[in-house]
């Protein structure tokens, strides 16, 4: 199942999928590392209106302005952009 945020601005609903995901996917994938790698590289897409709405959703899901950056929650990511 894949969800799609086709106007995030703060990522509010980004985030509470994720989180939600995370509790219920740990008995199909119980490493935390892979489990989340899985949901935000396969499930949870956002499009950002602006650029700046596309770094805060960034910052707000991957915990990182670039997706591929030193210090994201999603270690996956060939881009910068990741999935928003």
């Amino acid at each position: 199942m894949r969800f799609l945020d086709p106007f995030t601005k703060s990522s509010v609903f980004l985030r509470e999928i994720t989180s939600r995901l995370t509790l219920g996917l740990a008995q199909d994938i119980p490493d935390l590392q892979e489990r989340v790698n899985h949901i935000l590289t396969k499930q949870v897409f956002g499009i950002g209106i602006t650029r700046l709405t596309s770094l805060l959703a960034r910052r707000s899901v991957y915990y990182s302005k670039y997706a591929n950056g030193a210090h994201p929650i999603a270690t996956s990511f060939a881009s910068d952009a990741g999935n928003i």
